[in-house]
């Protein structure tokens, strides 16, 4: 008798109810629980840069001690186009590391938050995902945002594993092939209007679990990418020089 495949259990999202034992802090702002696989991670979601700022500080106080070799999950969504207007604007950007992730609605932000710049330009963190190169152009052209350091987690795997055809593949054949869980990639939400005021629960763990999944992904591919850039242009990040470097993950 053939045996059955379990299907793998899709990302839930949950409301996160505060625990004073916990060591995640009620921040002022909408916190999200999300099961993903076997991994449970906490979400932000916010349109304000102060709220921002303390995301940004209580990551560097948590993480105080590889500082000098962080790694981050960055991802973006961007409005559709319409008929007046084709140009395809950054509405939101993904952060994560470890198990604390913050979706910033730019489109709709108070302010632009200078600890963003700041955490964005320190070349000593690395921003990692797929296709990071397209999300931290689009950063700059859109808002000038300097991202310094960036590996795509294709080309880790292609550099571990000796596999050009590794570069080919998607987020979610990634995450299959490495972290063993199925990505949700529906195309309504994908497509969804994310320049909304308000992001539903599927755009939140949509956006949350892309940045999530290219931290760990980072982690699992025990790789470091350091990016020398090239002077900054308007096609800033077009090309780095990729020196790979086999290291030992940190514990996040």
């Amino acid at each position: 008798m053939a045996m059955k495949t379990l299907s793998p259990k899709p990302a839930e999202i949950k409301p996160l109810a505060y625990n004073s034992s916990s060591s995640i802090e009620p921040l002022g702002y909408n916190i999200w629980g999300i099961n993903f696989g076997e991994d449970y991670f906490v979400t932000a979601v916010t349109s304000f840069a102060s709220d921002v700022d303390r995301w940004i500080a209580r990551t560097i106080n948590v993480h105080r001690w590889r500082l000098h070799k962080l790694v981050v999950g960055l991802d973006t969504e961007w409005c559709l186009p319409t008929e007046t207007n084709k140009h395809q604007k950054v509405a939101i950007i993904q952060l994560c590391v470890g198990q604390r992730c913050l979706v910033f609605q730019l489109c709709h932000k108070d302010r632009m938050p200078q600890s963003l710049v700041d955490f964005l330009e320190n070349d000593k963190f690395t921003f990692v995902g797929k296709g990071i190169e397209n999300d931290a152009n689009k950063l700059y052209q859109d808002y000038g945002l300097n991202v310094a350091r960036t590996m795509d987690v294709a080309d880790m795997a292609a550099a571990k594993y000796d596999d050009e055809e590794l570069k080919r593949f998607g987020l979610k054949r990634l995450v299959l092939k490495f972290l063993h869980v199925e990505m949700e990639k529906s195309k309504r939400i994908t497509l969804s209007k994310w320049d909304v005021n308000k992001l539903s629960k599927q755009q939140i763990r949509y956006a949350a679990i892309d940045a999530f999944v290219s931290f760990k992904l980072a982690i699992e591919l025990k790789k470091e990418i350091i990016a020398v850039p090239k002077p900054i242009t308007f096609d800033a990040f077009v090309s780095f020089k990729l020196d790979h470097e086999l290291t030992k993950p940190g514990i996040y």
